[in-house]
């Protein structure tokens, strides 16, 4: 096998170079060396070439390149692994994206979505705001009407008040007009009087008096229900 294989290489390495005058080289191995003899032609010399070669040196250097390799495989390998995460990483990266992307949709359907609510409760408001306002217009003339409401009870009130007191007015003047008069043959008299009406009364007292023959003089005085009082005087001439 080593010797198979430095031949191959010797191989490769001669017919890598030419020269004009056609130099022929023969190879001849012994006790795992090869011997390289260059074959001049024409009087040409090739120095460098022919010697003796060592199977062992090449094996050698067959085994290190075989480890440089080794390395650069396990090099190769530890890159492939490398890109192999770095591809993971991209493909963690893409889906991170695509996750981020989608909670982002999902955030602008809820804002959309709370927009949308927003607008409605402004609405609502808008409409709140308007039936308060009519409310308030209401309430305004509810307050307005309970106004009127109460001057027109107080006015029914002072109706009633003047109405009792114009009662009890025409009571005292009926209870002075029923004091009885002094008579004929009498000089002086005094008298009292009752009088009622709508429901008030009233109490009178008077006197009258013949002051000539031909003169009577007359004075009452009334308290009536409503705490007011009637005076009044008259005189009659007779002829």
């Amino acid at each position: 096998m080593k010797k198979a294989t430095l031949a191959l290489i010797l191989g490769v390495f001669i017919s890598h170079y030419s020269w004009a005058d056609e130099t022929s080289y023969e190879v001849t191995g012994n006790n795992g060396k090869f011997t390289l003899v260059a074959d001049t032609l024409g009087g040409n010399t090739v120095s460098g070439l022919a010697g003796v070669y060592n199977l062992d040196q090449f094996d050698i250097d067959v085994k290190r390149n075989a480890r440089v390799l080794l390395a650069t495989e396990a090099g190769v390998s530890a890159n492939q692994a490398a890109i192999a995460s770095l591809g993971q990483d991209v493909l963690g990266v893409q889906n991170t994206g695509v996750y981020a992307r989608s909670r982002a949709d999902a955030a602008m359907a809820n804002t959309e979505a709370n927009k949308a609510a927003l607008q409605a409760t402004n609405q609502a408001m808008a409409e709140n705001t308007a039936e308060l306002a009519n409310h308030e217009s209401r309430i305004d003339a509810l307050e307005a009407n309970t106004v009127n409401s109460s001057s027109f009870n107080r006015l029914k009130d002072r109706v009633d008040e003047n109405r009792q007191r114009a009662s009890a007015g025409i009571a005292g003047v009926a209870a002075m007009a029923n004091i009885p008069q002094v008579t004929q043959g009498a000089t002086f008299s005094v008298g009292a009087g009752a009088g009622t009406t709508d429901g008030e009364s009233a109490l009178a007292v008077g006197f009258s008096a013949r002051a000539t023959e031909s003169t009577v003089v007359k004075a009452s005085v009334s308290n009536d229900s409503q705490q007011n009082f009637v005076v009044g005087a008259g005189a009659s001439l007779q002829w």
